[in-house]
């Protein structure tokens, strides 16, 4: 697994400079960075295994019976649980900040599916219940993600980047209201 991964991006960063020493493609490319390629690769595998995570979520939103954006949240932890553990410690060592600019954009992504919901959340509805915990938690993560991955400094920086979900702490306190009230309502 991680073997073949920093072989894979070994290979592709030599290629990306052996590109660069042919004369016609030397001028087009020779701005992109390994860095900056490091951050496509990143952007671009994060986008496509964050589409593979939305095909799957209403399967599993319909097993679960669980809210599709709880569900969604649960399964972008995984997937910055998976891409910390095998390919930021790789890809890490060409680009200081790749698991920065993993947790950022996966945050991002979700936020654009949480957003609509937020936005209509009016009452605590079972979906509100459901969702709101795992979006605070899905962001939590992200936050200590990127302060393990930074000095404090620069980590807050990133932190203070990100577009906050906003999601109302009122509600997570109605959310252990009504998990104390609905148990003993049906005894």
């Amino acid at each position: 697994g991680s073997a073949m991964m920093e072989n894979t991006v070994i290979v592709a960063m030599v290629a990306r400079r052996l590109l660069l020493e042919e004369p016609e493609l030397s001028t087009q490319s020779a701005s992109v960075t390994d860095g900056d390629q490091i951050e496509l690769y990143v952007s671009s595998s994060i986008k496509n295994a964050f589409s593979r995570i939305l095909h799957d979520v209403e399967t599993i939103s319909d097993t679960t019976h669980e809210h599709p954006l709880a569900v969604l949240a649960e399964q972008a932890k995984k997937l910055l649980n998976k891409d910390k553990t095998m390919f930021m410690p790789i890809l890490s060592q060409r680009h200081p900040y790749a698991t920065v600019v993993s947790v950022s954009l996966l945050h991002k992504l979700y936020g654009n599916k949480l957003k609509p919901f937020l936005n209509s959340a009016e009452h605590l509805s079972e979906d509100v219940v459901s969702v709101f915990p795992a979006a605070d938690s899905f962001e939590q993560y992200v936050m200590e993600l990127i302060m393990s991955a930074c000095e404090e400094e620069t980590a807050e920086a990133y932190c203070r980047k990100l577009t906050l979900y906003k999601v109302p702490s009122d509600s997570l306190n109605g959310v252990v209201l009504v998990f104390i009230i609905l148990p003993s309502a049906s005894s």
